[in-house]
C-alpha cells in the first residue's frame, strides 16, 4: 500500500475515534484489527510524525535555579536539626517505627523504636533530644534551631506542630 493511502487510512481512523490525541501505536493497532491492513508501527509513526498527526505530548519543564549547591551544612551544632522515620523488622517484635533526629553540625543522631508509627512517638524523640541537649523541655527552649523534616503525616500532624512550636518559639 503506498504512503498516500496509508495516510488516508489513518486520517479516517482518527476522524471515526471518540478520542482526541491519540497515539501512533493504537492507531496502527486499529487499522491491523478493524479494517485489516498490514503495515509496520514505524511505518504508521513516521506517517503522523510527518503529516502532524501526533497526539500532543508534555512540553518538558525547565528546572528552576537550586536554592543550594546540594548540601546542608551548618558549622555551629544545635541550629539544624533533621528527622525523618522508616519502618524496621525485628525477631521478637515484628514491625515496629524508628525515628531519628540528626544534628547537620556534628552528625550526631538519635534514634528511637516505637510500636506504632505515629505523632506522639515522634514527639517523644524530640522531647527526650530537646532533654539531652538543652536540659530541658521548657517552652522555647530550642528557639534558634531549625528543624527539616519530610511532608510525612507523624510530622505534619497539628501534634508534632504544636511541640514544635512550644520547643521553639519565644515565650
Amino acid at each position: 500500500m503506498p504512503d498516500a493511502e496509508l495516510l488516508a487510512e489513518i486520517r479516517q481512523d482518527l476522524e471515526s475515534s471518540p478520542f482526541v490525541g491519540e497515539g501512533h501505536r493504537k492507531v496502527w493497532a486499529r487499522l491491523r484489527r478493524k479494517r485489516g491492513v498490514n503495515t509496520s508501527r514505524k511505518r504508521v509513526l513516521r506517517l503522523t510524525r510527518e503529516a502532524g498527526l501526533l497526539a500532543p505530548t508534555p512540553q518538558v519543564r525547565k528546572r528552576s535555579a537550586r536554592l543550594h549547591d546540594g548540601t546542608i551544612t551548618v558549622s555551629v551544632p544545635d541550629t539544624l536539626w533533621a528527622t525523618d522515620a522508616t519502618e524496621a523488622w525485628t525477631r521478637l517484635e515484628g514491625r515496629c517505627a524508628v525515628f531519628v533526629i540528626i544534628d547537620h553540625a556534628s552528625n550526631e543522631a538519635w534514634y528511637d523504636a516505637a510500636k506504632r508509627m505515629d505523632r506522639f512517638a515522634a514527639a517523644d524523640l524530640l522531647r527526650e533530644v530537646c532533654a539531652e541537649r538543652f536540659g530541658s523541655v521548657e517552652h522555647a527552649v530550642a528557639s534558634g534551631l531549625a528543624l527539616r523534616y519530610d511532608g510525612g503525616s507523624c510530622f505534619g500532624s497539628d501534634h508534632y506542630q504544636t511541640e514544635i512550636n512550644v520547643r521553639h518559639e519565644a515565650p
